[in-house]
C-alpha cells in the first residue's frame, strides 16, 4: 500500500468517526413500519415501546396537545407493559431537559427523555422525518406503526388528524405485539 492509499484511507476513517461522533450520517429513508430501530434508542426490548419525538422548544407551546393526548391514552390502557421514551431534539443542555420534563409530568405522561441534536435525530429517524411523531415499537425493535404516516404527502397537521382513530391504530399495533408473545406461561395457549 503506498503513502497515498494509506493517507486516503486514513482521511475517510477520520471522516467516519466525526459523522458517528455527530450522531452518524442522516437516513436518506424515513424510519418506517416494518424497519428496526437503532441500538442507540435503548429499548428495554422487553416489552412493547411508544417512541414519541418531538422539537424541544415545543414542549413551551401548545404544539404538542394533540400526540400527548394519544400518549397519555396509551399509557393509561397498558401502563405497565408499555415503555415510553422520549426523543427531544434541541439542544442537549440541561435546561432544555428540564423543560421537556416539566412538560411530561404536567402532562401526566411517565417517559424516559434522550435529548438529541437535528444531526443525530435525522440519523436515526431520517433527514425528513416529522416532529411530532409517534412510533410504536414492537419488543423485537421492530416498527409496528408510525404517526404520521412517512408516505404521506406535505407536512402533517396533528390538529386536522381523527385522534381516536391514531390511538386506536397505535393500541392495536400494540395489541397484535402482545398476542405475539409466547413467552407468558400462565396463558392457556402456552400451557401443554
Amino acid at each position: 500500500m503506498t503513502a497515498t492509499e494509506r493517507g486516503a484511507i486514513a482521511a475517510l476513517a477520520g471522516l467516519a468517526l466525526a459523522a458517528c461522533a455527530e450522531g452518524g450520517p442522516s437516513r436518506s429513508t424515513l424510519l418506517d413500519v416494518g424497519d428496526s430501530v437503532p441500538p442507540s434508542l435503548e429499548l428495554s426490548n422487553d416489552r412493547s415501546a411508544l417512541v414519541w419525538t418531538l422539537n424541544s422548544v415545543d414542549c413551551l407551546t401548545c404544539k404538542l396537545a394533540e400526540a400527548s393526548w394519544v400518549a397519555r391514552r396509551l399509557q393509561h390502557r397498558s401502563p405497565h407493559r408499555l415503555e415510553t421514551v422520549v426523543v427531544a431534539v434541541g439542544e442537549s443542555s440541561g435546561r432544555n431537559r428540564e423543560i421537556v420534563a416539566g412538560f411530561l409530568a404536567s402532562e401526566r405522561i411517565e417517559a424516559a427523555i434522550q435529548m438529541r441534536t437535528p444531526r443525530q435525530h435525522a440519523g436515526v429517524f431520517g433527514r425528513s422525518a416529522p416532529l411530532p411523531a409517534l412510533y410504536a415499537v414492537g419488543r423485537d425493535g421492530s416498527v409496528l406503526a408510525t404517526v404520521p404516516d412517512p408516505a404521506a404527502p406535505g407536512v402533517p397537521d396533528w390538529e386536522s388528524f381523527d385522534l381516536d382513530e391514531v390511538l386506536q391504530r397505535l393500541a392495536r399495533s400494540f395489541e397484535r405485539d402482545e398476542q405475539l408473545d409466547t413467552s407468558n406461561p400462565t396463558r392457556k395457549e402456552n400451557q401443554r
